[in-house]
């Protein structure tokens, strides 16, 4: 047939950035100047996603630990999404002995908050601790949830650098 000689699909172009050197400029500049934070924003179409692809394509290596979350209309109502797969990739990447002791030693009081918000913690077994300070959060606890996330963010950023992009 006539769809099965289509090689179309097949063809893989490779844009490059265009009109966005100084945003690029901007991005280096800042990631090396930890800590840093960048906002990107734009009309949709206007290369925001390209702009991102390719400054993490360049500075990518393995001293940098990276993240990435695509939020759309199927993950909005995922609540603290971006965090919970920053958790899950962590786990999934550093689990081991000496994680799990700078994990307990730097958030020992907030290890239940994590597992509340990440149940998939409890896989990690050693972690689980079913203790009296059980947790049930709250809405109203969101300031307490910050700063736990706050902390694991700090514990995975002491022996690397950490690059976060949400989507």
């Amino acid at each position: 047939t006539i769809a099965s000689n289509d090689t179309s699909l097949r063809l893989q172009y490779s844009i490059k950035l265009i009109g966005r050197k100084n945003e690029y400029q901007q991005l280096k500049k800042g990631f090396q100047n930890l800590p840093s934070i960048s906002f990107i924003s734009g009309a949709s179409g206007s290369g925001k996603t390209k702009l991102i692809q390719t400054f993490t394509e360049e500075v990518m290596n393995d001293s940098i630990l990276h993240f990435s979350f695509q939020c759309t209309h199927l993950t909005q109502n995922m609540p603290y999404g971006p965090f919970v797969n920053i958790i899950k990739n962590t786990f999934k990447r550093k689990y081991g002995y000496d994680f799990r002791n700078k994990l307990i030693d730097k958030i020992s009081s907030g290890i239940n908050i994590l597992i509340e918000l990440c149940p998939f913690i409890k896989d990690y077994g050693d972690l689980y601790f079913k203790n009296e300070d059980a947790v049930m959060l709250d809405i109203k606890d969101k300031d307490i949830i910050y700063n736990v996330l706050l902390q694991f963010l700090q514990l995975i950023s002491e022996d690397s650098k950490l690059l976060i992009v949400l989507d």
